[in-house]
């Protein structure tokens, strides 16, 4: 419950992504509307008795707790409880507080007249999802994996059989040479690489970006863009390299030696060439340090590869090196309830449950969630005596690494 202080802050400084102004005249499609939007967005506070310029008319009906409680309940599938309360601005208005927190069963929708109507917020406005954006919702609730769903065009060739025989090998211990062709299939559709769909198969999301031959033929978003900037901003003076490979890189069967880097170590290697370095003498051995923890920027690459969210085309995972910091941006925004504060703790969620798992059992990642407290925060902070940033912008999530000073840019 906010303090009238805080109430008239929020008149003050208008309507936005998490205020909105509506007069108790409003119907109540208007008000589901604005409802489930907050709900499928962020949250938000509805303010009734207040024009959309911010003035203040207050309210004077009173049920008008129980028609909310109706609409939140009845109108809104699924059901939300928001908190309803009216605070006396001043001794001639009173208005209507009804807060409604992010939903965590995404995504709502508003039912009327037959018709489903499912809203987001944007901006001061609430707006119908796009497909999109529903589909981002539905994937958010669990509802549905977009790793799991069929790439049309795509078949068994368009794996590269190498790549997924070697894996099988060495984690599975399963020579799938020693298998027949519908065998094969078979054995790749139980692993969820394969799916069959409208009496074909296809590649599924996962089974291209983890061992695709050309994952990005399919995907555009599947790639990872690398780029060297001189100086502290962005300009035309940078080393550029665009990744387009699977996730997973290829091993040697006998001496687990890498033959052909994947799209991950590809692009820590990238960052280990384009970073300054110092060479020392640890004992007898000679020793390289560069001016960033390599296991944080391992670290912080492989998240953006797991966990980013791949309805999101037109978008690639971007790898960005200044002077004064190095910068990993991965597409789509904190899942669900989860937030930076709870991501630094630990707080686990998989957006790409298949992903992960194929990516830990691959010895890129653990599932204990602590990638980010101990790898990335920790060894950063002792390792540069810096703290990195994490943040979220619009529709993508940021990690910020800073180097040492000892080993400027």
């Amino acid at each position: 419950m906010k303090k009238k202080a805080d109430i008239i802050d929020l008149i003050n400084n208008g309507e936005n992504s998490f205020v909105e102004f509506k007069t108790e005249k409003v119907d109540n499609a208007k008000l589901a509307k604005e409802m489930v939007a907050f709900a499928n967005s962020r949250g938000g506070t509805l303010l009734i008795g207040v024009e959309d310029n911010g003035q203040i008319v207050g309210i004077s009906a009173l049920q008008l707790e129980q028609r909310i409680m109706n609409i939140a309940s009845s109108s809104i599938y699924l059901s939300i409880i928001p908190l309803y309360y009216e605070l006396l601005i001043d001794e001639n208005n009173k208005i209507a507080v009804v807060e409604i927190e992010q939903g965590i069963n995404k995504p709502y929708c508003y039912n009327r007249e037959g018709k489903t109507h499912y809203y987001i917020r944007f901006g001061s406005e609430s707006r119908i999802a796009t497909r999109d954006q529903l589909q981002r919702l539905f994937q958010a609730s669990g509802i549905v994996h977009f790793e799991l769903k069929p790439v049309f065009g795509s078949t068994i060739t368009d794996l590269d059989m190498e790549l997924v025989e070697n894996f099988c090998f060495y984690h599975r211990h399963i020579d799938l040479n020693s298998l027949t062709k519908d065998e094969q299939i078979n054995f790749l559709t139980n692993m969820q690489l394969l799916t069959l769909e409208e009496n074909k198969i296809c590649a599924t999301v996962a089974g291209l970006l983890l061992f695709g031959r050309d994952p990005k033929r399919f995907l555009y978003q599947a790639g990872i863009s690398m780029v060297r900037y001189k100086g502290v901003e962005k300009s035309y003076d940078y080393v550029k390299r665009e990744i387009r490979k699977p996730a997973i890189s290829k091993q040697d069967k006998n001496t687990l030696k890498i033959l052909v880097d994947g799209s991950i170590d590809e692009a820590v290697r990238f960052v280990s060439e384009q970073i300054p370095q110092k060479a020392g003498l640890q004992g007898a051995r000679r020793e390289v340090q560069y001016a960033y923890p390599m296991d944080s920027v391992r670290e912080a690459i492989v998240n953006a590869v797991a966990h980013r969210d791949y309805t999101i085309a037109g978008a690639d995972i971007s790898v960005d090196i200044f002077d004064d910091r190095l910068e990993i941006k991965s597409p789509g925004k904190i899942p669900n309830t989860l937030t930076i504060e709870k991501k630094k703790i630990g707080t686990k969620y998989y957006r790409n449950q298949l992903m992960v798992d194929y990516l830990a059992e691959a010895g890129y990642m653990d599932k204990n969630s602590l990638g980010i407290p101990l790898k990335i925060l920790k060894l950063c902070r002792e390792y540069t005596g810096k703290e990195p940033l994490l943040e979220e912008l619009g529709e993508e999530l940021k990690v910020v690494l800073y180097p040492r000073e000892d080993i400027g840019m």
